[in-house]
Order: structure tokens, then sequence, then C-alpha cells
């Protein structure tokens, strides 16, 4: 009891270590706590000083108030320079902006008007109106801007953001933001990152989505993630991929590898090593594909190339466009070499005159303007509007000619057809070869029906069969047989073999070694008949 009364004497006798000094202010306890301001209150702590009017400090340890209606609620080592500001706890908080707050956290400072720290450690809010959540190493240099948590994140941009992630900026243009990731950077008006690695966002009002070492120039465009891709110009779309490139506005490059676009309005889907060069061309995907041409289209398929205006080569590999218009369609190898050529596929086939069509096959070539050549091997056309069906190693030399197929046959006849067979010839205009080997046509409509080593040689000559026959004289006919000869004009062997009629409009009618060499003469049939009879008048002595 004794102890006790002198304590009570010695306080009673000491200095007093909570004052309010400032007129009307208010000390409510605690120890070595100081209100200086007018109308200040410390409501608490210890070694708390509030120097302002109508400041207030409710508690926490060796706090410090120099703003006229500043509030500090708690915590330690905190400051507060900013009118009617408030720090509401954590250690070594400074705020020097009016009606600016700091939640906690420590060594956080808040330097703008309006602003706020919530807590963390390390960070800083500059700018008016600019706001950090929390995380370390925070920096808000701009008005209205934004950095929610993280670690060593930057704003540098009017009413930019970064939401989190790692070592992320938003940089001097407005409108600016970062959502997360690491090492990602916005420095455009209205840029954006949504996440990622080692992004890069300059141009205006345009985003990537993630990826890594993606990075975007051009203003409006979008990047949904990938790794490693560019985008140089307006207005674009880069849906991922890896090294992709687009130097033109108003372009697509939906993904792939090492893709480049060139030119405005271009698209490429996807693939690697695809390459655009001209306005409006588009390549679907594949590899190493190559758009040289305006509006012109490359499906996909490996090592094709679309050089012309419009040029179309819908996939296949080493197939080449090279002028206006032109289309293969797939296939090997295939080559369309002038305006309106058409290559629908097979392999190594070509087309060098204008509206030339090779629908097919191996090795076919069309020459002539407007010609056909519909498939099989080998086969060759050199004159206009010419057709060759298919078949092996046909040739078409003549206008209007037709070859429908077989091996080996010929059409040098303006207007001529073989329609199979092998070996066989046309010489002469509206010649006809239906099939069979080694027949000829060397006159003016003459036809070999089919057969083996039949020829024409008379206008209008025909041989409907057999073998070795001949039609040497105009309007002659040999319907078939063998080595059967029609040689007197508009003779007739209608059959058997080793006929002759030779004979002006003779006929024998079949038989063997019958000879027919009067004029108007007949032998039905036998062999070895000959009638030489000449019958008068005949049309020729008529005046």
């Amino acid at each position: 009891m004794v102890f006790r009364t002198a304590a009570k004497l010695l306080l009673a006798s000491s200095p007093a270590l909570v004052a309010g000094q400032g007129y009307y202010a208010t000390n409510r306890g605690g120890y070595a706590c100081y209100a200086y301001g007018n109308w200040g209150t410390v409501g608490g702590g210890s070694t708390n000083y509030n120097y302002k009017p109508y400041a207030t400090i409710s508690g926490g340890h060796s706090n410090y108030i120099y703003a006229y209606g500043a509030t500090i609620s708690g915590g330690m080592s905190n400051t507060n320079y900013g009118p009617y500001s408030n720090i509401l706890g954590g250690q070594t908080v400074r705020t020097y902006g009016s009606y600016s707050a700091t939640l906690g956290g420590h060594t956080t400072y808040t330097y703008g008007g309006y602003g706020n720290v919530l807590g963390g450690y390390l960070n800083s809010a500059y700018g008016s109106y600019s706001s950090c959540g929390g995380g370390t190493y925070h920096r808000v240099y701009n008005p209205y801007s934004t950095i929610g948590g993280g670690h060593n994140n930057y704003v540098y941009s009017y009413s930019g953001t970064v939401v989190g992630g790692m070592y992320n900026s938003a940089y001097y243009a407005s409108y600016s933001a970062v959502a997360g990731g690491y090492s990602n950077a916005a420095e455009s008006v209205g840029g954006a990152v949504v996440g990622g690695y080692d992004i890069w966002v300059s141009g205006d009002w345009s985003m990537i989505g993630g990826g890594r070492y993606n990075s975007v120039y051009g203003s409006y465009t979008y990047m949904g993630g990938g790794d490693s891709n560019k985008v140089y110009d307006a207005y674009n779309f880069v849906g991922g991929g890896r090294g992709n490139k687009q130097y033109g506005a108003y372009s697509v490059i939906g993904g792939g590898y090492a893709n480049t676009g060139y030119a405005d309005y271009t698209v490429i889907g996807g693939g690697y090593a695809n390459r655009v060069y001209a306005t409006y061309a588009t390549i679907g995907g594949g590899k190493n594909i190559f758009a040289y041409g305006y509006a012109s289209t490359v499906g996909g398929g490996d090592n094709n190339v679309a050089a012309e205006l419009r040029g179309l080569v819908a996939g296949g590999s080493s197939n080449n466009a090279y002028e206006e218009y032109c289309t293969v369609g797939g296939g090997a190898g295939n080559n369309a070499y002038d305006l309106h050529v058409t290559v629908g596929g097979g392999r190594a086939n070509s087309g060098s005159t204008e509206y030339t069509t090779v629908l097919g096959g191996y090795l076919n070539v069309a020459v002539g303007y407007a010609s056909t050549v519909l498939g099989g091997y080998d086969n060759e056309i050199y004159e206009e509007y010419a057709v060759i069906g298919g078949g092996l190693s046909n040739r078409g030399y003549s206008e209007y000619g037709v070859i429908a197929g077989g091996r080996e046959n010929y059409v040098t006849g303006f207007a001529s057809t073989v329609g199979g067979g092998l070996d066989n010839s046309v010489y002469s205009s509206y010649g006809f070869i239906g099939g069979g080997a080694y027949g000829s046509v060397y006159s003016y409509a003459g036809t070999v029906g089919g057969g083996y080593d039949n020829d024409v040689y008379g206008d209008w000559g025909v041989i409907g069969g057999g073998y070795g026959n001949r039609a040497n004289a105009d309007y002659t006919t040999v319907g078939g047989g063998y080595k059967n000869y029609a040689t007197g004009y508009g003779s007739v062997v209608v059959g058997g073999f080793t006929n002759v009629a030779s004979g002006y409009v003779a006929s024998i009618g079949g038989g063997s070694n019958n000879v027919a060499s009067g004029d108007y003469t007949l032998i039905s049939g036998g062999s070895a008949n000959t009638c030489l009879l000449y019958t008068s008048p005949s049309p020729r002595d008529r005046g």
C-alpha cells in the first residue's frame, strides 16, 4: 500500500505525456500524444503528433499529421501530408495528396489528390485519382490510373491500368491496360495486354490476349496469343501461332508458324512459312505457300504459288498459277502459265495459252488457245479449241481437233477426230478415226471406223474396219475385210480380202482376189474374178 501511494504521488508531480495544445484540441489517451491543431484529435496510441486543424489520429505509434482535416486511424510511423486524406493503418505510410486514402501496407506512398493505396509494400500512387491495390514495388504516375496488385508493376499513362502480375507496365499513352502476366507492356492509347510473357502493345486501341514475345505496333489490332508474333500495321487480327508477322492493314493471320502478310486486306489461315504479298490475297493454310497476285488465293498444300491477279491454287503440292485468273485445283507439279488457264489436278500438267484446260492426269500439256485435256498421261495439244479426252501420248496439232483417248494418236487436220485406239493419225480437215490401230486419214473428211492399218487417201473416203484396207480415191468405201483397195472414184469394196475396185464407181461385195477395173462394174463375190468391161454411156460420156 505504501509503494502504490508513492507511485500515485510521483505521477501527479510528473509532466503530462498526453497533451492537447491546439484550440479545442482533444487528446483521449495514450502515451506521448500531441494535438497541436485547432479542433484536432488524438485518440490514443503512443508518440503520435497531430499538427493541423480538424485532423485526427485515432491510435497507433509514431504517426504524424501535417495536413488540414487529415486522418490516421492507426499503424506505425505513418505520415499524412494531404488535406482531408486518410491513412487507415500500416507502417511507414505517406500520404501527400488531398482527399487521398491509404488503407495500410508497408512503405506505401500516395502523392496525387483523390488517390489511394490499399496496401502492400513499397507501392506509390503519384497521379490524381490514381489507385494501387496491393502487392510490392508498384508505381502509379498519372491521373485516373490503377494497379491492382502483383509485383513491380508500373503505370505511366493517363487512366492506365495494371491489374496484376509482375514487371508489367502501362506506358505514356492514355487508357492503356495490362491485366496480368510477366514483363508485359501497353504503351499506346487504349492498348491492352490480358496476360502472357514479354508482350508489347504500342498500337492505339490494340490488344494482345496472351502468349509470349508477341508485339502489336498497329492501331485497332487484336492478337489472341501465341509466341513471337508481330503486327506492324492497323486493323489486323492474329489469332495465335508462332513467328507470324503482318505488315499490311486490315488483314488476318489465324495461326500457324512463320507466316507473313505484306499487303492490306490479306488472309493467312494458318500453316507454315506462308507468304502473302498482294492486296486481297488469301492463303488458307499449308506450307511454303506464296500469293503474289492481287486477290489471289491458295487454299493449302505445300510449295504452291498464285502469282498474278485473282489466281487460284486450291491445294496440292508445287502447283503454280502464273497468270491472271488462272486456276489449279490440286495435284502436284501442275502449272497454269497464261490468262484464264485451268488445271484441275493430277501431276506435272500444264496449260500454256489463254483459256486452256487440263483437268487431270500426268504430264499433259494444253498449248492451243482454249484447248482441253481431260486426263490421261503425256497428252499434248498445240492448236486452238482442240480436245484430248485421255489416254497415253496423244498429240493434237489441229484447230478444233478431238482425240477421245487411246495411245499415240495424232490429229493434224482442222476439226478432225480420233475416238481412240493406238497410233491412229488424221492429217486432213474433218477426218475421223473411231478406233483401232495404225489407221490414217490423209484426205478431206475421210473416215476410218476402226480396224488395223487402214488408210484413207481420197476425200470423203470411208473404211469401216478390217486390216490393211485402202480407200485411195474420192468418195471410195471399204466396209472391212483384209487388204481391200478401193482406188476408183466412188468405188466400193464391202468386204473380203485382197479385192481391188479400181473402176469408176466400181463395186465388189466380198470374196477374195477380185478386181473390178471397169466403170460401174460389179462383182458380188467369189474369188479371183475380174471385170474389165467398160459400160457406155457413162455419165462422163454424156453431153
